[in-house]
């Protein structure tokens, strides 16, 4: 390994963040080569520049999954009163995540309908709701 290049990987290691539940295996090693693949003679400066932006793109990652992890487990407790929040979870959280069948998407769907609410309505109440919380 020539200087240059081990210098490179030393930055990349110094800054990598730790790899946290629900993160994919070598996300940031992806998302930090996809970044300097752009640049045609990448220099340390311009390397650090991408280590930078390979993590706070990470961490957005990482908040957008949150704040869908949050507004659904709103979704669901909006939805307890009306029927068993543990009898509604699983269905729901397929319906959600686009994984669900046709019968199910369709059961839970009804009973949002039920409650007086459209799958989006329901997402834009829970929404509204974890903002006052």
């Amino acid at each position: 390994m020539n200087a240059s290049l081990s210098k490179h990987v030393s930055l990349v290691s110094a800054f990598q963040p730790a790899r946290l539940p629900g993160d994919p295996p070598g996300l940031f090693q992806h998302i930090y080569t996809g970044l300097v693949s752009e640049l045609s003679r990448p220099s340390l400066l311009a390397e650090t520049l991408c280590v930078q932006l390979a993590e706070a793109m990470l961490w957005l990652q990482r908040h957008q999954r949150d704040k869908h992890a949050a507004i659904a487990e709103r979704m669901l407790t909006i939805m307890a009163d009306f029927m068993g929040e543990d009898r509604l979870r699983l269905p729901l959280t397929y319906v959600l995540a686009g994984t669900a069948s046709d019968e199910v998407r369709d059961e839970v769907l009804d009973l949002v309908y039920q409650k007086g609410y459209t799958l989006e309505a329901l997402r834009g109440v829970a929404m509204q709701s974890s903002l006052t919380v």
